[in-house]
């Protein structure tokens, strides 16, 4: 049993993931719920967590909309832009929206904008705010983002944060083996007990099923984060860029380390994603 904490949905007539272009053909189409279900069944995914694909409102509430047509969508991690000027008021617009668990940000955001004004208040304000309401806050993590992302961790001990796609190492430092500075970026990061990581994006970073290429990563994982703040994350669609559902599972598997009780094996599959996106508290959760 799986909880796939990372999958995204788009239909490109929406209009607003200017990230894709249509040179990508692999990607520049549209990829509904009905399309993915198959694909969960055949290798034993019960649930996904829904993550944006476009930093908006009306994103966010498109995903809020097929989670509630679908079972199978446990949850929605939203897209609103905290530095906007409406972030408030467009928080407010969705929140406490069934199946809501919270909202992704770039690490870039994070970045200090000069040496005398490490945090920016409008950030920390956002974070606080889902602190308070007890959402989760998601960070699309690039090198060199960490350290910046580290500054405001312990300013809201009590929000859950989820660093996605290993925390961020790179796709060239990847294929080149280099593993700092992110090794000692993580290890400092994963000593505030509020942060989780997900082991996603994986297939596109090692550019297809090539474990070794990872292997030394998910370890370092395992060691700075323990088997209970990491998660299982395909990062379908986009995966197909690296290759197909099944292989992303197979992947997954092989990055386990090898001694890992079947306990702690299950922690990552499926059981993490119920503590830290509190889908345990869900009425009829088991």
């Amino acid at each position: 049993m799986y909880t796939d904490t990372h999958v995204h949905l788009w239909k490109l007539d929406r209009g607003d993931y200017h990230w894709l272009k249509p040179e990508n053909a692999a990607l520049y189409r549209d990829f509904s719920p009905d399309m993915l279900r198959p694909l969960l069944e055949a290798n034993r995914v019960d649930e996904v967590i829904l993550v944006q694909a476009a930093a908006t409102l009306d994103e966010t509430e498109y995903m809020l909309g097929l989670a509630e047509r679908y079972d199978f969508i446990a949850g929605v991690i939203g897209g609103l832009n905290p530095l906007d000027d409406g972030f408030q008021s467009d928080y407010e617009r969705v929140k406490g929206r069934g199946k809501l668990l919270g909202f992704r940000w770039n690490g870039t955001f994070f970045h200090a904008e000069s040496a005398d004004a490490p945090v920016k208040p409008g950030l920390l304000a956002a974070m606080r705010l889902l602190e308070a309401d007890g959402y989760v806050a998601e960070i699309l993590v690039q090198p060199g983002d960490l350290p910046h992302i580290t500054t405001y961790v312990e300013l809201v001990p009590e929000l859950a944060i989820v660093l996605n796609h290993l925390g961020g190492p790179g796709k060239a430092a990847v294929q080149e083996g280099v593993m700092e500075p992110w090794m000692g970026q993580i290890a400092e990061i994963a000593a505030f007990s509020n942060v989780n990581c997900k082991i996603s994006g994986t297939i596109t970073l090692a550019e297809g099923s090539h474990p070794e290429k990872l292997t030394k990563h998910a370890a370092h994982l395992f060691e700075t984060f323990g088997s209970k703040r990491l998660l299982f994350g395909s990062d379908w669609p986009v995966a197909l860029l690296g290759g197909g559902y099944g292989e992303v599972v197979r992947l997954f598997e092989r990055l386990l380390p090898e001694g890992l009780a079947e306990k702690e094996r299950d922690a990552v599959r499926f059981r993490n994603a119920q503590r830290i996106y509190k889908l345990d508290c869900r009425e009829g959760a088991q």
